[in-house]
């Protein structure tokens, strides 16, 4: 069994034009085993972050703003989106 040291693994991906490259620290991982086939797919957690403007010359946060988290596999992907809700009162 081989352990991942989490304080140094992260995801990386670029967007289609190559010029932004996005690098999320992993938080979990989990291999999940197909019944029939005996074939593993390992799914990783990236660390929950902010929306934010990557290469803004004003703000850094959008608003209103998200925490933005996923799960990523060889085939699947999930997005997380949790939006951001502010009661003045």
């Amino acid at each position: 069994m081989t352990a991942i040291d989490f304080s140094r693994s992260y995801m990386r991906w670029f967007n289609s034009a190559n010029i932004n490259s996005v690098c999320i620290l992993i938080d979990a991982s989990c291999t999940l085993i197909d019944d029939e086939t005996g074939q593993p797919d390992t799914y990783y957690l990236i660390t929950p972050c902010r929306a934010e403007h990557t290469h803004a010359d004003g703000d850094l946060i959008q608003m209103p703003n998200y925490e933005f988290g996923g799960i990523w596999g060889e085939k699947d992907k999930y997005y997380i989106r949790t939006h951001w809700v502010s009661d003045r009162d």
